[in-house]
């Protein structure tokens, strides 16, 4: 059975919330659309039965997604390493959740194998969807993340690292990531 997306929109209004509501359901929409059979299936209901308030994703609670089977935590531990490493303010721990979310659905193991990057050979890669000459110029030398070793692009925690090290100097401020200047001015995410 298709999306109704007419249908989301009209819960999230009348609901009261307004266009926040419906930005926020929106993005749970996307989010569910990356998960499949009774995740999706059990994310749509918790929509429909919030009256368009919107619902908070997991953001997983065991073990994370493994890489060659040794990295552990979740997307809330991996974002508090980086933010650690990096210095950065607890205040962007909202903005990296966003990211996270809408650059790799929270797999630390994602490939992207169909944008530009992926055809000039440097597919983006990681939990912040870098590409391996960004991780390298701004990975964080002596930083270990998750799994055993330094260096490794599809650490989660070596990975955002890499990913605010560079937003920070190329954008200043995690303010002024693309994703997050479009989303404040009600569109959609936009990488960086």
């Amino acid at each position: 059975m298709p999306l109704d997306l007419g249908a989301l929109r009209d819960t999230a209004m009348s609901a009261g919330g307004g266009s926040n509501a419906l930005l926020a359901s929106q993005d749970r929409l996307a989010a569910a659309r990356k998960r499949s059979g009774t995740q999706m299936a059990e994310l749509l209901a918790m929509l429909a039965a919030s009256g368009g308030r919107g619902v908070s994703l997991p953001t997983g609670g065991g073990g994370g997604a493994p890489i060659n089977g040794r990295v552990s935590g979740n997307v809330d531990t991996w974002i508090t390493a980086a933010m650690r490493a990096t210095g950065l303010n607890e205040k962007y721990r909202g903005i990296l959740r966003t990211l996270v979310q809408h650059e790799s659905g929270g797999n630390p193991s994602a490939v992207n194998r169909w944008d530009i990057n992926a055809k000039r050979g440097t597919p983006s890669q990681g939990l912040a969807q870098t590409i391996p000459g960004t991780f390298s110029a701004y990975r964080l030398r002596g930083f270990q993340g998750a799994s055993p070793g330094e260096g490794q692009i599809m650490d989660p925690e070596e990975n955002l690292v890499a990913a605010i090290r560079y937003a920070l100097s190329r954008y200043k401020s995690l303010d002024n990531l693309p994703g997050v200047r479009s989303m404040r001015a009600g569109g959609g995410w936009k990488g960086y």
